[in-house]
């Protein structure tokens, strides 16, 4: 949760017990001794922006579109493996995806935006002691510049957190 928070592509990588063990209904740590060996994985994908559980056949695919998903969003992701899946050849062909730098992030609508931005127009106009808190998803997102420049002409008094120091 604090990666969502803070707006971070962290990939929490969990194995879980074999197939073998799922299907005898074991009990282990993953279940509650009533066969149900998802349910710690739905608590923690809901904390995610994607999950995928990996498999010898989809691994490649999977893992391309969960990283892809994770920094496109900024957001963490949740990738579960079973014990014998860990040690099984991959299946698949490797493909060619694109580096890194070359992922896009989400972008805004344009016209979400344009109302966004409307809307803390007037509320700064109608406001009579209006101020900012400047967080450090500015620097994230790389409009720390901007947001200062926009401050400054505007004259708006603004504040951080220790969190944000340094923003």
């Amino acid at each position: 949760m604090g990666s969502r928070a803070h707006r971070l592509p962290v990939f929490h990588v969990v194995g879980m017990p074999s197939e073998r063990i799922q299907r005898l209904g074991l009990p282990t740590h993953h279940n509650l001794g009533d066969n149900n060996y998802e349910r710690f994985q739905s608590i923690s994908a809901s904390a995610c922006c994607v999950h995928a559980v990996l498999t010898p056949e989809n691994a490649v695919d999977e893992l391309e579109r969960v990283i892809r998903e994770a920094l496109r969003h900024s957001a963490p992701a949740y990738i579960v493996m079973s014990e014998l899946s860990g040690y099984a050849p991959i299946l698949s062909e490797p493909i060619k995806g694109c580096s890194v730098r070359e992922v896009q992030r989400q972008k805004s609508s344009p016209y979400e935006l344009e109302a966004a931005v409307e809307s803390i127009a007037n509320k700064l106009s109608s406001a009579s002691k209006p101020a900012a808190i400047a967080t450090s998803l500015l620097r994230r997102y790389g409009v720390a510049d901007l947001a200062s420049d926009c401050l400054t002409h505007l004259n708006l008094p603004f504040a951080q957190t220790a969190n944000d120091k340094g923003t």
